[in-house]
């Protein structure tokens, strides 16, 4: 038996429809295997970095309580070592890719 190594994926996502296709994408995978932990807040996102540890962090780039520049700062706050990955829309592209230098 193969052993995949496993990546832990944080989804910040206040869409749940979206978090719900973003997960079978991760389901699909056949090279690793990811633990995907789904939250809707940034306030949920922070406590679940505080006890969890994670590979990499999947933000949606406007949340109810954090939005823009916030979101990403509050996560690297919470956890500075892990990468991350903006979701935003077209309109949002080159505010996210400010907000990431």
């Amino acid at each position: 038996m193969i052993t995949r190594p496993t990546q832990r994926v944080l989804l910040v996502e206040s869409d749940t429809g979206l978090a719900s296709t973003i997960r079978e994408i991760f389901n699909d995978q056949g090279l690793y295997a990811f633990v995907l932990s789904h939250v809707r807040t940034m306030e949920d996102a922070e406590r679940h970095l505080a006890s969890h540890a994670v590979d990499i962090v999947l933000l949606d780039f406007a949340l109810a309580d954090a939005v823009g520049q916030e979101a990403v700062t509050r996560t690297h706050a919470a956890a500075p070592e892990v990468p991350i990955i903006l979701l935003c829309d077209e309109s949002e592209e080159n505010t996210a890719r400010v907000a990431l230098l």
